[in-house]
Order: structure tokens, then sequence, then C-alpha cells
């Protein structure tokens, strides 16, 4: 797997097969020689647009200095073949643009809701959205039903968003999405698909819905139970 330290390691390897200083070859790069120690150190990595120079400099391919095929070629610009794991996509997301790391969020393969919740966090601090176009990723995954994506990308939705979205799974009966934005909506607008649910006998959204399971959920009613049998 693609780690900066394990990059800095090849870098520094083959910049000294290559009969190079630091200095020697930041200035064939045109950039300063701290910038080649940080690479090195594993505290930075090569800007997207050095790659190819840096590997011709020292005389081996891209592939060689990233030390991972799909990363390498995900930065070359070559078509993804397959599916992208949540931490292959975060690894090379810093070094690609803003367009590129949005096309890649179609290949993110994620399990199911609570794994994705759990485990598998995208980093989304590197696709540099907008607050239209977050919602308008957020809207995309709730049309194309990826629930998984939905719950990953719907972590900073704005409140009305949430609002809008819950009502519209409501009352298209989507218990999935109803589930996930149920908790992420006001009291009132929870209570209010609750009840509308019940009027029109949905089972399934009732029983997502149902106050009185969000409270058994915290341990009230149980307490009064308790209660009652002293």
């Amino acid at each position: 797997m693609f780690k900066m330290d394990d990059v800095g390691r090849r870098i520094s390897v083959m910049r000294k097969n290559a009969g190079l200083t630091q200095m020697e070859l930041a200035n064939k790069l045109g950039i300063s020689y701290q910038a080649v120690s940080n690479w090195e150190r594993g505290v930075a990595m090569p800007d997207i647009s050095n790659l190819g120079a840096l590997a011709k400099i020292l005389g081996v391919t891209v592939d060689d200095v990233i030390g991972d095929e799909k990363i390498s070629s995900i930065i070359e610009g070559k078509p993804v073949d397959g599916r992208l794991s949540v931490d292959e996509f975060n690894a090379v997301s810093p070094l690609l643009g803003a367009e590129k790391n949005r096309e890649l969020l179609e290949k993110i393969e994620l399990k199911t809701v609570n794994e994705t919740d759990g485990k598998e966090k995208i980093d989304l601090s590197t696709l540099s959205l907008t607050d239209d176009e977050e919602d308008k990723l957020i809207r995309e995954a709730y049309e194309k039903g990826d629930v998984a994506l939905f719950a990953v990308l719907g972590r900073g939705a704005r409140s009305e968003l949430n609002e809008e979205l819950f009502a519209k799974a409501c009352g298209a009966g989507n218990i999935p999405f109803a589930a996930i934005l149920s908790k992420k909506v006001s009291e009132k607008a929870r209570l209010d698909a609750f009840r509308a649910a019940c009027d029109s006998g949905n089972i399934a959204l009732v029983a997502i819905l149902n106050p009185a399971k969000e409270k058994n959920a915290d341990g009230e009613d149980d307490e009064e139970d308790e209660n009652d049998e002293n």
C-alpha cells in the first residue's frame, strides 16, 4: 500500500543511485532542497506536476517512485481499472485536483453503511468543495441510491438539505435513506414523518421513526419499567 514514508525512502535511494545530492536534484527540478528533504523524510509528497520530471531525472518510472501500480496509474491520468478502497482514495487524493477526486468518488468501494461509519472514512478535505458542490454530490448519491457513499458524504451536510432529503425519502418510502436522515433532522420533522407514516400505514417507516423506539434505545423506558417492578 502507498505510504509517504516508503515513497521518501525510495526517492532517497534512487537519488543516491543517480549520484545526486539533494541540492543537485532540487536544482534540476527548479525547487528548493528543503522540498526534496521533506520528500525523503516522508513529511510531504512530490507535487503531481513534479513526479514525471523526478522519475526521468532519476532514470526510473513514476510507478518505481510511488511503489503502487494503481496509484501511479491514477496520478498519470490513466483510467482506473476496477474499484478503489477508501485507503487508496485517501492516499492519492491529496496529489490530485478537485475535479479528478470527484471522478474517483464514483470508484470507491464501500461495503456497508455500518462499516463505512465505523472503519472506512473518506477524507473529504482534499476535494475542495464549495457548499453548493457538496450539496450536489450528496443529492447525486441519494438519486443513485448509493447508501454507503451518501452516509459518508452526508456527515457534514447542512441541516436544510437533511430536512429536504428526509422529507423526500419518507414521502417515497425510501427506508434506508429515511433511517440515516432520521438522526440528522429536527424532532418535529421526525415526529411529523412518523405521524404521516402511521396515517398511510407504512409499517416499515413507522418502525424506523417510532419515538418509543428512540426512548428504549436511550434506556429511559427500561428505567421506568424497573421502577414499576419495585
